[in-house]
């Protein structure tokens, strides 16, 4: 295994410890095998192995991934543009965050652990999911995913500092709704959408620089013609999937 791909591990390893210290019941090994990439695993693996040590101490401290977290942007920006590395390549991924970045992030994190975590809105039992993607949908759209699904609640995180919303960001998550509907009603294909087997109950926006959360019901999306048009789009999607043979 390479340098890098262990330092994936390794911050990987850091943000399971941090998830499990607080003596949360660990979930089956099995269970993570069957839900988990192999870098998952392998991070998995190494948090019990660290465990079984006499000396070891849990990380406890969210201030000690915020750099991993940096690190974990950077990652994610590099696989969203499909590949590109920033202009000084492993130097600008590898490099120390300032201090200004820092101090961002653990604003937010202070915030979002007062409004998100402490009153209840996710729960040691809570159904959760990372970046849903919505089967037929996303692959139609050249790849689409939510920020994450909480028991019902499909939430779009933003972190900007604007105040109201454009027209696009609400758009953007109606459409994740319609797109998981659509997705609902097809089965065959090899892509089938994350969130098949639970409801969208509401939509909602969490502004982190405010700890602000805004729902929207789905009920007022949902109307017999709606049904119609998802039947009939998702018939239609499947018939230029066949032509492409992708299913």
């Amino acid at each position: 295994m390479s340098l890098k791909s262990m330092l994936h591990i390794k911050v990987l390893t850091d943000f399971i410890d941090y998830i499990y210290s607080n003596n949360a019941l660990l979930p089956d090994s099995t269970w993570i095998f069957n839900k988990s990439s192999q870098e998952e695993y392998e991070a998995w693996s190494t948090y019990i192995n660290r465990c079984l040590v006499s000396e070891y101490k849990p990380i406890d401290n969210i201030e000690q991934l915020l750099q991993g977290a940096c690190f974990f942007a950077k990652l994610e920006n590099i696989y969203r543009t499909g590949g590109v590395l920033p202009e000084k390549g492993f130097q600008d991924i590898l490099s120390i965050p300032s201090e200004e970045i820092i101090q961002d992030l653990r604003n937010l994190c202070i915030l979002f652990k007062k409004q998100f975590i402490n009153k209840g809105i996710v729960q040691p039992s809570s159904i959760v999911i990372f970046n849903p993607s919505f089967g037929i949908g996303s692959l139609v759209c050249g790849g689409a995913d939510a920020d994450i699904y909480i028991d019902g609640n499909l939430f779009d995180f933003k972190t900007g500092k604007k105040t109201g919303y454009t027209w696009q960001e609400i758009a953007q998550i109606v459409m994740y709704y319609y797109l998981n509907e659509i997705a609902s009603y097809v089965d065959k294909t090899r892509i089938p959408a994350q969130l098949k087997d639970y409801k969208i109950i509401n939509i909602a926006f969490y502004r982190a620089r405010y700890g602000e959360i805004e729902y929207c019901s789905t009920e007022i999306l949902e109307s017999k013609r709606s049904r119609e048009y998802f039947e009939k789009i998702s018939n239609h999607l499947l018939d230029k999937l066949k032509n492409r043979m992708l299913f």
